[in-house]
């Protein structure tokens, strides 16, 4: 099964690879550029020798169109996010630089309307195509929280592997890669992913370990989903 960890929410890294696997996900959240002081990150903050893939996150879906949209175009094309992320080969040639899709404010009903449609998933390739021919991302990350929950359907668990599928298939053709960001419980992996048939048309998987604990917990400490708690 081709899941790999996530590594951050906003921008984390290891300073070396392990041998348990070829692949270092980092994330980059777009918002942390109007921080102040200590917080404040931007793209040029970034060691990219750290990570093998970096995800930019996160653009939008639009309700309306059933395209790309972005959510924070201040800091995407005002500040230059989508260039002076990509500029980033320019240094490390190597290293895989991916846009992301969905994210924790998005809700499922235009993702839902999308994916039970020929046209409209058609529609939603192509402009994620597009945008990439535009600034030179190496592929997308579908962070779709969660398929069937949060307003969508029961069909969702099916339609989205017809998403993946047709995904791969124009991908394949362009040379981009595709992941997808999933919940870390059985109850979500139950009621929104059919897991064999994913992973049949993605590159990789990244779980969102860190919500495996939050405000819900009775104590605090440090979350590592390497080792059990006492």
């Amino acid at each position: 099964m081709r899941i790999y960890l996530s590594l951050g929410v906003l921008f984390c890294a290891v300073s070396t690879l392990s041998a348990a696997t070829d692949k270092v996900v980092c994330s980059f959240g777009s918002w942390a550029t109007y921080r102040v002081s200590n917080g404040k990150l931007d793209v040029e903050n970034i060691n990219p020798s750290l990570c093998t893939h970096i995800v930019y996150c996160f653009v939008v879906l639009d309700p309306a169109t059933y395209t790309v949209k972005h959510s924070n175009p201040y800091a995407d094309i005002s500040l230059k996010g989508f260039t002076r992320f990509v500029a980033l080969k320019k240094t490390h040639p190597n290293v895989k630089l991916l846009l992301a899709i969905g994210g924790p404010s998005e809700v499922s009903v235009a993702y839902s309307k999308m994916v039970a449609s020929s046209v409209h998933r058609s529609t939603f390739i192509q402009s994620v195509v597009s945008l990439f021919k535009t600034y030179g991302f190496d592929g997308l990350d579908i962070n779709w929280q969660y398929p069937v929950l949060k307003g969508g359907s029961v069909l969702d668990r099916i339609n989205y592997i017809t998403l993946l599928s047709e995904v791969r298939d124009r991908f394949t053709s362009e040379g981009l890669l595709l992941s997808i960001t999933v919940g870390a419980t059985s109850d979500y992996h139950r009621a929104s992913y059919n897991i064999p048939e994913i992973n049949k048309y993605v590159d990789f998987v990244s779980l969102m370990t860190y919500d495996l604990h939050g405000w819900f917990d009775a104590q605090t400490g440090h979350n590592s989903p390497l080792f059990a708690a006492p």
